[in-house]
């Protein structure tokens, strides 16, 4: 069998409103030799648009490399979002041919997101709470965009046990936010040990 076998990483990236993703297109030679080319697609969903219809531009670096059976050579892809790219998943769909020959493409995803307006850290990251006892961590928030300085509320908790009950002080944080400490306190009620991480 001859043919091209291209891989990508990562499939699947977070990539900030107005900043760039970074792609490695790995390209195996399975008893093909020739110039390789590489191209992409953009699909939204569903639907293929072109680059400036996402506000999108790309670079494929090197676009084009002659390989021969055996051999695995790589490309940088370097994908550059703007203010008029939309929020959301873009899939980006990765071609590799070679004259005659074409590797089965391949699809990544590009989930384009806003940037926080403040970051929240956990210390510690993991709380071993045993049964009948108390846990504690405390949240540190700190803003990042915009001087925010807005009260934060905690909700949407998923994943709690059953008999168990988690409460946060103070809730919510206080107005003029900046770099706070949150205490989160974990109490365990049944039979089974947690851990919270």
């Amino acid at each position: 069998m001859t043919k091209n076998s291209l891989l990508k990483v990562p499939d699947y990236r977070d990539v900030l409103h107005g900043s760039d993703g970074e792609y490695n297109a790995s390209v195996t030679s399975i008893g093909v030799s020739g110039d390789v080319v590489l191209s992409i697609e953009f699909r939204q969903s569903g639907i293929f648009k072109q680059p400036a219809e996402l506000g999108l531009t790309y670079t494929i670096t090197p676009p084009t490399f002659p390989i021969s059976s055996g051999l695995t050579l790589s490309s940088q892809i370097s994908i550059s979002t703007t203010t008029n790219t939309p929020l959301g998943y873009i899939d980006i769909i990765v071609h590799a041919s070679t004259q005659g020959h074409a590797a089965d493409p391949v699809t990544v995803v590009m989930n384009v997101i806003d940037e926080p307006y403040f970051l929240m850290k956990f210390e510690p990251a993991s709380v071993y709470v045993r049964q009948q006892e108390t846990g504690e961590t405390t949240i540190s928030i700190t803003p990042i965009m915009f001087g925010f300085s807005e009260q934060v509320v905690f909700d949407d908790i998923y994943g709690l046990p059953s008999n168990c009950e988690m409460t946060f002080k103070p809730m919510p944080t206080g107005p003029n936010t900046h770099n706070i400490d949150q205490k989160l306190h974990h109490y365990k009620s049944d039979d089974t040990d947690w851990n919270f991480m």
